[in-house]
């Protein structure tokens, strides 16, 4: 789409992600969370969303196992603010920040 003006709306839409993690809808049985304000592609994808038979089941990045259900994608959203710091680590493991270091001349 070309034009970037709604027509219910005079003022453009912002270009401008928001600020921090958000919501992103995906399909009606998915969604992500994201933060698109980082200048780092790899890192802006942070836990997606499925919903399960039961509910809405929520996956963090590179963790281990799923939380959940959830009545909505909403709920899952609000739940991750609220834990992300109390979830366990990633699996992949950066050491010195640089995940592509030089190999160990001893092995």
């Amino acid at each position: 789409m070309t034009n970037k003006v709604r027509r219910d709306s005079p003022a453009p839409t912002p270009l401008e992600a928001p600020q921090g993690p958000a919501l992103y809808r995906t399909s009606p049985g998915g969604a992500r969370i994201e933060d698109r304000s980082t200048s780092w592609p790899s890192r802006r994808y942070l836990a997606s969303l499925v919903h399960d038979w039961d509910g809405w089941m929520l996956t963090p990045r590179l963790g281990d196992g799923s939380h959940g259900p959830f009545s909505s994608a909403e709920a899952a959203f609000l739940w991750w603010l609220q834990h992300r710091d109390a979830l366990p680590p990633s699996r992949r493991v950066w050491r010195n920040g640089d995940p592509w270091e030089p190999r160990d001349p001893d092995a």
